[in-house]
């Protein structure tokens, strides 16, 4: 019986929804090789304590894969007031960011026109993004930071949100900041289902090996 119960661990270890639920997939990346992005311009976030006023700007992305958010990789570097950087993960139904989904906090933030690695996000809500489904991802300050959202170097460009001062617009086929988003899929339609049938088929077995010794 032993023998038996390890032959069937083994077996499921091997089937593919295994490495299907725990992997990581990246469903939007704008960065350069070795993660590199315009060091010398970028969108800028300020807070209306600042001297700019409030100007909070973002991008919308439609991911292919549906999934849990797994984390962001974002390159913001700062040049006045506070050293933070505060970014939402909205709903983009609509021109301006819907339901916030995840809020982020940034300290430390590096300088601005500077050499530095992006910064990664951790997602703790780990909100479900349905593929196909648009959401915004955008920074918007309270105080008196004043950041820069670095803008890619591949050339993409999408449909950029921006707050000036509570004027809001949304522009298309603008330069995008430099970030990036994964998730982890959910299941494939009837994995969970394969999986399950041949656990209370191996189950059975098992059953049925008990009665004949």
């Amino acid at each position: 019986m032993h023998r038996s119960l390890l032959s069937l661990a083994a077996l499921c270890a091997l089937l593919p929804i295994g490495s299907a639920v725990s992997a990581q997939v990246i469903v939007h990346d704008n960065f350069g090789a070795s993660d590199t992005f315009d060091m010398t311009s970028g969108m800028t976030q300020s807070g209306p304590k600042s001297a700019l006023g409030t100007i909070s700007q973002g991008m919308g992305f439609t991911p292919s894969v549906s999934g849990a958010l797994s984390d962001l990789t974002v390159a913001i570097g700062h040049f006045d007031g506070t050293n933070d950087a505060h970014l939402f993960l909205s709903d983009g139904a609509t021109d301006i960011p819907g339901a916030t989904l995840e809020a982020f906090t940034l300290t430390s933030l590096p300088a601005f026109g500077s050499a530095f690695t992006p910064e990664t996000l951790t997602s703790t809500l780990h909100p479900m993004l349905t593929a196909g489904k648009t959401y915004y991802l955008y920074e918007k300050e309270t105080g008196d930071e004043a950041n820069a959202w670095n803008f890619n170097t591949t050339g993409e460009t999408n449909v950029i949100y921006s707050e000036d001062n509570a004027t809001y617009a949304a522009y298309n086929d603008s330069s995008s900041g430099a970030y990036r988003v994964r998730v982890t899929p959910t299941p494939a339609p009837g994995s969970l289902t394969v999986f399950a049938t041949m656990g209370l088929s191996g189950a059975g077995w098992l059953r049925r090996r008990r009665r004949v010794k």
